[in-house]
C-alpha cells in the first residue's frame, strides 16, 4: 500500500506466478505498479521517502532495486525497513556511509517514534 492509498496484492500463497519466496508467489508487476511508482513520485516531488520493506521478496524486482538505488542517490531523506539477515543488495544499502541502521527492539520501539519524528522533521534534502 502506498501512502496515497493505492494498493495491490504483491505476494500470496494462491498466486500462480513463477516467482516465489518460500510458500508465497510474487506478482512483481503489482509491486512495480504501486511501490515503485510511489518511490519515484516521492523522489520527483523531493519529499520524504518511506519504504516498507526492502526484503527478499521485494528485491526480486530489478525495477524495485533500481528505484531504491535512485532514491538513495537522490539526497532525500528516506525512512525504511530493511531485511536484517545478509543479502547482497540489502547489505550494500546497510554499508552505505549515508545510511544509519537502527535496530527496532522491544526496549527501544516506543522511543524510536518520537526520535525518528524529530530527526526527519529537521532534515533537509542534500544535493544529489
Amino acid at each position: 500500500m502506498a501512502l496515497d492509498g493505492y494498493e495491490a496484492v504483491f505476494a500470496h500463497v494462491d498466486f500462480t506466478m513463477p516467482e516465489r519466496v518460500g510458500k508465497y508467489r510474487l506478482d512483481l508487476s503489482a509491486l512495480e505498479a504501486v511501490g515503485v511508482k510511489a518511490v519515484r513520485e516521492a523522489v520527483d516531488a523531493r519529499r520524504l521517502i518511506v519504504i516498507d520493506e526492502i526484503g527478499p521478496m521485494e528485491i526480486r524486482s530489478a525495477i524495485f532495486r533500481d528505484a531504491v538505488s535512485e532514491a538513495l542517490d537522490s539526497g532525500l531523506p528516506i525512512l525504511g525497513t530493511i531485511f536484517a539477515r545478509p543479502l547482497p543488495f540489502t547489505d550494500s544499502i546497510k554499508t552505505r556511509p549515508d545510511v544509519a541502521v537502527i535496530e527496532v527492539r522491544p526496549d527501544n520501539r516506543e522511543k524510536l517514534v518520537s526520535d525518528l519524528s524529530d530527526k526527519f522533521r529537521n532534515l533537509k534534502p542534500t544535493a544529489a
